[in-house]
């Protein structure tokens, strides 16, 4: 889970930027692929050039957030942490990443910075979404979350970035629009409590974690109870936990029993009603065609049946 970049534009030192893994992709790329194949099928190829969506004569024709919809779709589909850097970098190659021209439309800064994370520029990234950070939208909640990890991971402010944790639902209350929440956040803190040797420093953070959680989503923080299970089962709160972990268990159970009654209405989903581009989507774990419903409905009955097999382990 270790990523490192040289900063471009003139920076002086690298910066490292470490972030979980687990990404999903979206939709289509049609529209490029017809806009580089016009402006560049009737050209020679240079072999002293590298293959590159940016050679064609398309810069800026899409926007930043058509883009980061291009990215995260192929990522979906043969992501691998090897294989990230090139595949975004060759989607931003389409457009230019300014901050001095920062864009009016805060979905394409969004995207933007979203770019910039993805490719390890944390300074670039950074600036994108310290722009964004007002409010208490989706998008605010995304810009957040990302810079949690930029100041933890990137800057090595841990002090800053444990405030911001701690701060991050007094302002984004945990919900079904975004299940990732602070999850990897309680992750980095976790493993450096485990490595310098005070696991119950781990333990307390996870309980809390787990107990802020409301039964109204399947959020991605119960993964902490497989991944910090030697941890949990070493631990003399071990019998208290599963405790918790059962209660929460009946909520999500009662959820879905609710799921399943309730008149859903497409005009109340935000994915259909396209509240946030599908790029976005992609980061919550939704497939391509889901609705939210559909694929929290999906998300709850694998973690329904997870926790299952976990409080029986």
């Amino acid at each position: 889970m270790v990523a490192i970049a040289a900063l471009r534009n003139g920076e002086n030192s690298m910066l490292k930027l470490k972030y979980s893994r687990n990404y999903v992709g979206l939709t289509g790329l049609a529209l490029i692929y017809m806009v580089s194949s016009f402006s560049v099928t009737a050209q020679t190829k240079d072999e002293n050039k590298p293959d590159s969506f940016a050679q064609c004569a398309c810069l800026d024709i899409l926007s930043p957030t058509q883009v980061a919809n291009g990215f995260w779709e192929e990522l979906g589909v043969k992501h691998k942490f090897d294989t990230q850097l090139a595949i975004v970098s060759k989607h931003l190659n389409l457009i230019t990443m300014n901050p001095a021209a920062m864009p009016e439309d805060r979905l394409d800064r969004l995207a933007l910075g979203e770019g910039a994370f993805l490719t390890f520029r944390a300074q670039l990234a950074h600036v994108y979404f310290a722009s964004l950070l007002d409010g208490d939208d989706l998008i605010a909640s995304h810009a957040s979350n990302r810079m949690m990890q930029i100041t933890n991971r990137a800057f090595d402010e841990k002090e800053k970035a444990f405030e911001m944790v701690k701060q991050f639902y007094q302002k984004f209350p945990p919900s079904d629009l975004d299940i990732r929440g602070r999850h990897q956040q309680i992750a980095n803190f976790s493993s450096q409590y485990i490595k310098d040797g005070d696991p119950e420093a781990a333990i307390a953070l996870i309980v809390e974690e787990i107990s802020a959680l409301p039964a109204n989503a399947p959020y991605m923080s119960y993964a902490l109870l497989w991944r910090y299970i030697d941890a949990i089962n070493a631990s003399p709160r071990n019998a208290e936990i599963r405790k918790r972990v059962s209660e929460k268990l009946s909520g999500l159970k009662n959820l879905k029993q609710h799921w399943a009654e309730e008149n859903y209405l497409a005009a109340d989903d935000p994915i259909l009603r396209g509240d946030m581009p599908s790029w976005f989507w992609r980061t919550q774990n939704i497939r391509p065609g889901e609705s939210l419903r559909a694929g929290r409905k999906r998300q709850l009955n694998r973690l329904i049946g997870g926790l299952e097999k976990w409080l029986e382990s």
